[in-house]
């Protein structure tokens, strides 16, 4: 695949080369209760908690072409339009590149003089989306290019957006306030929730809330009809389809760079604090626009209000980016297998250890919708204690390695439920990839091994569960693996949050001997 991209293991990132890569691939945002999928071309979308009933922005399934629809931001620079990741417009590039690392997606396009950059990531414990657009002017000369946003608003319920057009159709509502944008459908009627799209730190010269007077009736995502006029049509939305897009007239002089922060965010309200009774005043003075002139009832922006002035600067917005970023550095860096096989480091100690933990975090969706996103199957939902001491316990008692066992050494951390402890475990033996209908009796078996409490009662079912993967090895990559370490220093540690945990090297040599491999999907 290094057609299309290669590993950054010192970045601990994904980067891509080529916008067009066989299949979108997708990175995951998020790590609490507010969550995005972007792919590699800013496709992609967000949601809160639940993936159907609190889809945010719009996302088209099996979709003519692939991945349309997501986090665009489209530049006007004298008649000619692109985007910085290469879709939709699909306009040649002098440069891309896309950087999928722990929890942010970097793109990056050039064109003509002008780089643009921007930065996709989720705050720890914030209901939002940063993005944060850098744009640079790499001539001699001075460049005024417009700059346009667009995002695609779901009407909540994923399923029913799809669906229930006679009454959709009826029901987009909107609000503009300075720079920002709020989604309020149903809001007034039965909700207490709503989405905003806002420019954190500059004033916008233009918006548009309808999709059919931004995008055209006959046009696409490609060729939207006000960014190929470069003029906004500060449209308002009252039924059909709302969206959210901001206008901006940027000028650049040679080699200046500027920054735009734009914020995807989410808010609830309790009931008796839904509507907002002083923004009446400021309707009336032309402040504050609504979709219909007649209404009186404006949403409670206070939480939205504060989510937006904490990020409007970039140092801001550079700091929840470091602290994110040093989340991840100890969460990965706890436990680290070095081998003098490459990949085998990679996965292990970045990659797969990602993936369980996302997963997890994913998890708390009750509909997340997995498909899309190419998750891994771990049930990550319980803990792996009690089933990794079974695994060593089954190992420190055998006087062979563990062979027929079709188990792959990976180190991995989850997190326990209670909010004041980290679990995390060094080294796990974990489950390959599994094929046919027999994973799920496989899986059952896991379950049952997790659920108990004590080690020396698990064992029996850990033992069962390698009855049955011997006796289906036509089913799974077999492998024998050995530690040149003790393996009672694999161990499962409780380390209290907030603690500094010592790190663990353990160094591993693995065979595989099957000879016949899974299929698996490439992913970033």
């Amino acid at each position: 695949m290094k057609e299309f991209g290669h590993f950054d293991d010192a970045a601990r990132e994904y980067v891509i080369t080529n916008p067009a890569t066989p299949f979108p691939w997708i990175n995951y945002l998020g790590n609490e209760d507010f969550f995005g999928l972007i792919s590699n071309t800013a496709g992609g979308y967000n949601f809160y908690k639940d993936a159907k009933f609190r889809r945010i922005t719009r996302y088209r399934y099996n979709g003519v072409p692939m991945d349309n629809g997501g986090r665009y931001f489209y530049i006007n620079d004298n008649g000619t339009v692109w985007n910085p990741g290469w879709k939709p417009c699909k306009t040649p590039l002098d440069s891309y590149e896309c950087r999928h690392g722990m929890n942010y997606t970097r793109i990056t396009g050039s064109k003509n003089g002008i780089e643009a950059s921007v930065l996709f990531f989720v705050p720890l414990k914030t209901w939002a989306e940063i993005q944060k657009v850098t744009l640079k002017n790499t001539t001699a000369e001075t460049k005024k290019i417009k700059l346009f946003s667009f995002a695609e608003w779901c009407l909540w319920n994923a399923a029913t957006d799809m669906e229930n057009f006679q009454r959709n159709w009826s029901t987009g509502e909107v609000e503009i306030d300075g720079s920002v944008i709020y989604h309020k459908t149903e809001y007034k009627e039965r909700r207490n929730h709503y989405a905003y799209y806002a420019v954190a730190n500059a004033k916008i010269d233009g918006y548009d809330t309808d999709r059919e007077s931004f995008i055209g009736l006959y046009n696409e995502f490609a060729d939207p009809q006000c960014v190929m006029a470069g003029k906004p049509g500060n449209s308002l939305a009252h039924g059909w389809s709302p969206v959210a897009s901001h206008y901006i007239e940027v000028e650049l002089q040679p080699g200046e760079s500027k920054d735009y922060i734009f914020i995807l965010g989410y808010v609830e309200n309790e009931q008796d604090e839904k509507f907002c009774k002083e923004d009446l005043a400021r309707k009336q003075s032309g402040e504050l626009i609504t979709s219909q002139a007649s209404d009186v009832t404006f949403v409670n922006k206070t939480k939205a209000k504060a989510t937006i002035e904490k990020f409007s600067t970039v140092e801001a917005v550079n700091k929840a980016f470091d602290e994110l970023a040093k989340m991840w550095d100890e969460l990965l860096d706890k436990y680290v297998v070095k081998s003098d096989d490459e990949k085998l480091n990679r996965m292990v100690n970045i990659w797969n250890q990602y993936q369980c933990m996302i997963t997890f975090n994913f998890s708390r969706s009750s509909r997340a919708v997995w498909a899309e996103a190419w998750a891994s199957a771990i049930p990550t939902r319980i803990s792996w204690a009690s089933y990794i001491k079974c695994l060593l316990a089954l190992a420190n008692e055998s006087s062979t390695s563990l062979r027929h066992s079709s188990l792959t050494a990976v180190a991995t951390t989850s997190t326990s439920h209670s909010p004041s402890m980290a679990t995390t475990t060094s080294v796990v033996a974990s489950t390959t990839t599994l094929c046919g209908s027999s994973s799920a009796q496989w899986l059952t078996l896991r379950k049952q091994a997790t659920s108990q409490s004590s080690t020396s009662r698990c064992l029996g079912t850990i033992r069962q569960a390698q009855r049955f993967r011997s006796s289906n090895t036509s089913r799974f990559r077999s492998t024998t693996w050995s530690t040149t370490s003790d393996l009672t220093h694999c161990h499962s540690s409780a380390v209290p949050t907030g603690t500094t945990a010592s790190t663990s090297t353990v160094s591993l040599g693995i065979q595989t001997r099957a000879s016949r491999q899974p299929r698996t999907r490439q992913r970033a």
